[in-house]
C-alpha cells in the first residue's frame, strides 16, 4: 500500500466519524425527545438515521417512550410514594455549594480506614516485636557431695555447707543477656533463697555453685534455679505457685528442680 492509498482511508474514515458526531450532536434530537418536531422535520430525521448505525442508535435513544409509557410510570410512582413514609425534609443547599455533611461523612469515612489500618499495622508490629517463649534448658548431674547408689537419677547427697554445682544448658543458643536464680525448698516445701555464685555464658548456659547452708535440717532437699531474660525472673513468691509442677515455663523464664539428700 502506498502512502497516496493509506491518507485517503484516513481521510475516509476521519469523514465517517465527522458524520456520526454530527448525527449524534444534531439539534433536532433534542427536540424529537421532547415532542416538538414537526411531521415532515421527523420524517427527514428518521430517513437520515436509517442510512448509518450511529443514526439508528440515536433515534432509539432520543424516540418518545410514549403516554402510555408515561402514565404507567406515573401511576407507579404515585403507588410508591403512598406505601413508603414521607422522608424528613432536608435544606437546600444554595447551587454550587458542596453539601457539608456529606464532606464530614467522607472524612469520617476515611479516618476509620486509616485508623483501622494503623491498628492492623500496631498489632503486627506488636507480634512481630513480641519476643518467642523462653527455651527449656536441661540440667547436667549436680557436682559435689556423695552418691551411695550407681543410679545418676538418685539423690545425691550432701552435707550442711558441702560444695554443690549445677550447669544448666539452653538446646541452642540464647542470642540474649540471661540471669538465674537458686532457692531451696525444704520437707514442707517453703522456697528459700539461696546465695550461691551464678555464671552465664554468651550462648546462654548457666552454672550454679556454692557453699549450701549450714543449718540445713536433714533430709530430701530440692533445689530449684530458675534462669530467664534480663529483668524478668519471678521472684520467690511467684515461683511457689508453680512448685507443684514438674518444669514451671513462661514467656520469659522456665525453672528446673533437682531434689537432694541433707546428711
Amino acid at each position: 500500500m502506498n502512502d497516496d492509498s493509506l491518507l485517503r482511508q484516513l481521510a475516509g474514515a476521519a469523514r465517517e466519524r465527522t458524520a456520526e458526531e454530527r448525527e449524534r450532536l444534531d439539534e433536532r434530537w433534542d427536540r424529537l425527545a421532547a415532542g416538538e418536531l414537526s411531521p415532515e422535520e421527523e420524517a427527514e430525521l428518521r430517513a437520515q438515521a436509517a442510512t448509518s448505525s450511529a443514526g439508528r442508535e440515536a433515534l432509539a435513544a432520543f424516540t418518545p417512550l410514549g403516554a402510555e409509557f408515561e402514565a404507567r410510570m406515573a401511576r407507579l410512582a404515585g403507588v410508591g410514594r403512598a406505601a413508603a413514609p414521607a422522608a424528613p425534609t432536608e435544606p437546600v443547599e444554595p447551587a454550587g455549594k458542596t453539601l457539608p455533611f456529606r464532606r464530614r461523612r467522607a472524612g469520617l469515612g476515611l479516618g476509620v480506614g486509616l485508623a483501622a489500618a494503623a491498628a492492623i499495622a500496631a498489632g503486627l508490629a506488636l507480634g512481630l516485636a513480641r519476643p518467642a517463649p523462653f527455651p527449656l534448658y536441661q540440667g547436667s548431674p549436680l557436682g559435689g557431695g556423695s552418691q551411695t547408689v550407681r543410679d545418676p537419677e538418685a539423690p545425691r547427697s550432701f552435707s550442711p555447707g558441702e560444695t554443690l554445682v549445677w550447669t544448666l544448658q539452653p538446646p541452642t543458643p540464647v542470642g540474649e543477656t540471661v540471669e538465674a536464680r537458686a532457692f531451696l525448698a525444704g520437707p514442707k516445701g517453703e522456697l528459700r533463697p539461696w546465695a550461691a555464685t551464678v555464671q552465664a555464658s554468651a550462648q546462654g548456659a548457666v552454672q550454679i555453685a556454692g557453699n549450701l547452708p549450714r543449718k540445713l535440717a536433714p533430709g530430701p532437699w530440692t533445689l530449684w534455679v530458675v534462669v530467664g531474660r534480663n529483668g524478668k525472673l519471678p521472684d520467690a513468691g511467684e515461683l511457689s505457685r508453680h512448685t507443684g509442677e514438674a518444669t514451671p515455663r513462661a514467656r520469659n523464664w522456665m525453672a528446673l528442680q533437682k531434689t537432694l539428700q541433707i546428711q
